[in-house]
């Protein structure tokens, strides 16, 4: 089974993990750096960074624990009906 951009399940959960483990994390920490050093002006800077900061916080993060058919229907954001 493919994703809408032709790769594999397999290959877009191992990509998503991958970002979430390395890419993801030094973007929550550049953004705390920032945070910590705010003081004043520069206010949409100042508002991205919050709003990039809650989308870090509450992102749906790869669970690798669950079968790949559960995953797939997680990814797909569709009302799953368990039997």
């Amino acid at each position: 089974m493919k994703t809408d951009h032709c790769f594999t399940f397999e290959a877009h959960f191992a990509s998503k993990k991958n970002f979430e483990n390395d890419e993801l994390l030094l973007i929550f920490e550049s953004c705390l750096q920032f945070l910590n050093s705010y003081n004043g002006g520069r206010e949409n800077d100042f508002e991205r960074i919050i709003r990039l900061v809650e989308t870090i916080l509450f992102w749906s993060f790869t669970n690798t624990n669950l079968p790949q058919r559960i995953l797939v229907v997680i990814e797909n954001d569709v009302s799953p009906v368990f039997k």
